[in-house]
C-alpha cells in the first residue's frame, strides 16, 4: 500500500477497491475448496449446500485470495457458513412453518468422521428439545429416535418429526407386517379438532382407491388418542428428487411429463370425490416404492368449504398456491390447477419461473394453469389431454 491509495476523508479510494472487488475477486471460485478435508451432514439439502459453498467461496476470496487455504480457516469458515444457513432457515420456517423445516445443520470431518453441529446462539439447540418443532407429512419419509411401544395392532419403531402437539412413527402392522406411517394426538390435546378435520378427509381418500393418491389405511379412536395410519414413503419426495436428479436445472421433458401426467390424474381423481388438494407442491408428492403419489392432505377442503382463516400456513404455499387462496374464497378446483402449473415448470427447470421453460408447448399449458384469473385455467381433464398430447 502506498500513501496515493488514501484520501483524509475515505481510507481507500472507491475506484481503487472496486477494482479489486470487481476484476479481481470476482472471477475466482472456490465453492469447492471444503471438499479437500469435509462433506457436508445428510439434512443439507441442495439448495442449502450451495448457499454454504458459496459462502466460504466469499470468504476465501476476501481472506485467502491466493486459495491457499488450510483445513483450520476451513473447519472456521464452514461453521460460519452453515451457521448462517441455519439463521435463515429458522427465519424462513418462523415466517412459513408448512414449507421450510428447521433442521440440524453439520457438516462431516473426511479423515476422523467427526460430526460437527452448528447453532446459533440466539437460537436454542434442537438436540435439547427447547427450539422448534419440525412438521412432518403424512407418510413422509424422516431421520428419528428408535422406539419400542405397540399402540393397538400396531408396533412402533421409530419416533418422526411430526410438529405441534402430533406424534409420529414409522410402525409395522402386526397382522401383515407391513412399514406403515402412523401419526397420533391426545384426545386432550389442543391439535385434536385439526386431526379430526384432516381425518375426514382422509375418510374420503379411503374410498377413492386411486394409485397416484396416499393410501389410507386405518383410523384408530381410543380414551388416549386419535391416530391415523397410511403407506409410508421410502423414497423421499420431488422436491429433493428433482434437485438431485435434475442438479438444480430441472428434469428432462420425457420424466417431466410422466411425472406431471401422474399429479394431474391424482387431482382428477380428487376433484371427482369433491377434493380440493390446495397444497400440490414438489414436497408434499412422495416416492412409495418408485411410484409417486400425492400426499399431505392436512389443509384439503371440500368443494362447499368457506376459508375464512388469514394465515399463509393455511392457506398453502407461497410460490405454488394460487393467488386467490390468499384472499379468503370459496375453495375451487382451478386452485389446484394453478399449483399444477407451478409444479410442472420446477419438473422443468427446477424453478417456479414459467419464463424459464425453454419449450413452447410446455409453456402454453402453464401459461393458462397459472392465469390470475381463475375461471381461464383449464379444467384437469383438459390439462391431461394436451399433456398427453405433448411430444418429448
Amino acid at each position: 500500500l502506498s500513501p496515493e491509495l488514501f484520501t483524509r476523508h475515505l481510507g481507500f479510494i472507491a475506484d481503487y477497491i472496486a477494482e479489486i472487488f470487481h476484476n479481481e475477486l470476482r472471477p475466482l471460485n472456490f465453492t469447492d475448496a471444503y471438499d479437500r478435508f469435509f462433506a457436508f451432514g445428510p439434512n443439507l439439502g441442495h439448495r442449502d449446500r450451495k448457499a454454504v459453498m458459496r459462502t466460504v467461496s466469499g470468504l476465501i476470496k476476501l481472506i485467502h485470495p491466493d486459495g491457499e487455504v488450510g483445513k483450520e480457516e476451513l473447519h472456521e469458515y464452514l461453521e460460519f457458513g452453515v451457521e448462517m444457513r441455519r439463521r435463515v432457515k429458522e427465519q424462513l420456517h418462523r415466517i412459513n412453518p408448512s414449507e421450510f423445516v428447521t433442521a440440524d445443520l453439520t457438516f462431516i470431518d473426511k479423515e476422523t468422521g467427526d460430526e460437527f453441529h452448528v447453532n446459533c446462539p440466539e437460537i436454542r439447540s434442537l438436540d435439547t428439545g427447547d427450539g422448534p418443532e419440525k412438521p412432518g407429512g403424512s407418510g413422509r419419509q424422516s431421520q428419528g429416535t428408535n422406539v419400542k411401544e405397540t399402540f393397538h395392532n400396531y408396533d412402533l419403531l421409530t419416533m418422526l418429526d411430526a410438529g405441534g402437539m402430533a406424534e409420529a412413527y414409522l410402525a409395522r402392522s402386526k397382522p401383515t407386517g407391513r412399514s406403515v406411517f402412523l401419526k397420533r394426538v391426545r384426545t386432550k390435546s389442543a391439535d385434536k379438532d385439526a386431526l379430526e378435520r384432516e381425518m375426514r378427509i382422509y375418510e374420503k381418500l379411503m374410498r377413492l382407491h386411486n394409485t397416484h393418491v396416499l393410501e389410507v389405511i386405518d383410523f384408530v379412536r381410543d380414551d388416549d388418542y386419535v391416530a391415523l395410519v397410511t403407506e409410508y414413503a421410502d423414497g423421499g419426495d420431488l422436491e429433493n428428487y428433482v434437485d438431485e436428479r435434475g442438479d438444480g436445472r430441472g428434469l428432462t421433458p420425457a420424466e417431466a411429463k410422466d411425472i406431471g401426467t401422474t399429479l394431474a390424474s391424482a387431482l382428477c381423481a380428487l376433484h371427482e370425490h369433491e377434493i380440493i388438494h390446495r397444497d400440490l407442491k414438489p414436497r408434499n408428492v412422495l416416492n412409495f416404492s418408485g411410484d409417486w403419489k400425492l400426499a399431505d392432505f392436512g389443509i384439503s377442503k371440500n368443494l362447499s368449504r368457506l376459508i375464512t382463516q388469514k394465515t399463509f400456513q393455511q392457506h398453502g404455499t407461497l410460490g405454488y398456491a394460487a393467488p386467490e387462496q390468499f384472499e379468503g374464497v370459496a375453495a375451487h378446483p382451478s386452485a389446484d390447477i394453478y399449483s399444477l402449473g407451478k409444479t410442472l415448470v420446477f419438473l422443468l427447470t427446477g424453478r417456479t419461473d414459467v419464463d424459464l421453460v425453454p419449450y413452447s408447448t410446455w409453456r402454453s399449458l402453464i401459461q393458462r394453469c397459472i392465469s390470475l384469473n381463475p375461471n381461464e385455467r383449464p379444467i384437469i381433464d383438459k390439462v391431461i389431454e394436451e399433456l398427453d398430447s405433448i411430444p418429448t
